[in-house]
């Protein structure tokens, strides 16, 4: 094996031609194209305790979502550098900033919204528990418009969290999402939820539903 390029030096090359003290040294003063990819799954990993999801990293730092998940669950060593200073640069200010005049894609509300009103709990009890009149939810998933403020996509996130699994206690609401064709949580993940192109996964039937007419 060949030693290390650095003068003077005859430990064994470890990658680059540098020994692993050197390398390590290098990399310390950013001067390697790749970094440990452990490192750039524990920036995503703080994204996700922030409620970010795979597809909101990817569309913030350019990448596809496969690749923030081949990181996340450090499928390889290592990556390139470039690729972690974006998500550096996204991690640094993980809070989504909530304004009324911010504007995020309203697919994964309204799919969000769907989903609970299969489980039971209707929109106007969604409206309340998230704050909001009791027509608020209704109308933003019934408009055309394709966005919907930041503020209200986060509020809805945040109940999708807590009751995705928990039948409500409205059978009709469950009944009409049915007709409607709405899928339930399980449908759908945290990679397919907000993406526009992605179609739910029907492999399962979700129990403990509502019955008509239950109290």
């Amino acid at each position: 094996m060949s030693p290390c390029v650095r003068p003077h030096c005859h430990g064994p090359v470890y990658r680059n031609r540098h020994c692993h003290l050197h390398y390590l040294k290098r990399h310390r003063a950013g001067q390697t194209r790749r970094v440990p990819t452990a490192d750039g799954s524990a920036l995503i990993e703080r994204l996700y305790t922030h409620h970010w999801t795979t597809l909101d990293v990817a569309r913030r730092a350019g990448l596809a979502a496969s690749t923030v998940h081949a990181i996340h669950q450090r499928h390889y060593p290592t990556m390139l550098r470039a690729t972690y200073r974006k998500l550096a640069a996204i991690a640094e200010h993980p809070q989504r900033r909530s304004g009324t005049y911010q504007r995020v894609p309203i697919t994964g509300f309204r799919r969000r919204a769907h989903a609970l009103a299969y489980m039971g709990w209707g929109m106007k009890d969604q409206a309340r528990m998230m704050g909001y009149g009791p027509g608020t939810v209704e109308t933003v998933t019934r408009r055309h418009s394709q966005t919907v403020s930041v503020r209200l996509d986060d509020a809805m996130r945040a109940l999708f969290d807590r009751l995705a699994l928990q039948p409500g206690p409205n059978p009709v609401a469950a009944g009409v999402a049915r007709k409607r064709g709405w899928a339930p949580p399980l449908a759908w993940d945290d990679d397919t939820i907000d993406d526009p192109a992605a179609r739910p996964n029907y492999g399962y039937r979700p129990s403990g539903l509502p019955r008509r007419g239950a109290a």
